[in-house]
């Protein structure tokens, strides 16, 4: 997509619109492929990420309410969590209300210019 003087990719658009650096998007494009939660464990064989960098990135996840935390309970005790991302459909209109905020705020600016 096109703005102004420059080509926007739409992982930059995601990446800026829901504050996330380079790895987490990646982190985000896996967690929209799985259809069921994934461990952080399952995770990081995936993408070939150190756990602890995936469990910082999960919690952040986690706190800007990207996604769903289940706690499995295991047979010998103690437990486990899983993560699955929230409603694509939801953090889709999430996005493009942060979008439409972005344009508001471009016009209003252009206006008092």
């Amino acid at each position: 997509m096109e703005f102004a003087c420059r080509q926007l990719r739409i992982e930059e658009v995601i990446r800026c619109s829901l504050d996330l650096r380079k790895s987490e998007y990646t982190l985000i494009e896996c967690m929209v492929k799985e259809k069921h939660a994934i461990t952080i464990q399952d995770i990081s064989k995936k993408l070939k990420l150190d756990r602890t960098t995936v469990q910082k990135m999960m919690k952040r996840f986690y706190a800007k309410s990207l996604v769903e935390r289940y706690q499995e309970n295991l047979d010998g005790g103690g437990y486990i969590f899983t993560y699955k991302l929230k409603n694509k459909e939801l953090l889709k209109q999430r996005i493009k209300e942060i979008i439409k905020s972005w344009y508001e705020s471009v016009n209003t600016s252009v206006d008092k210019w």
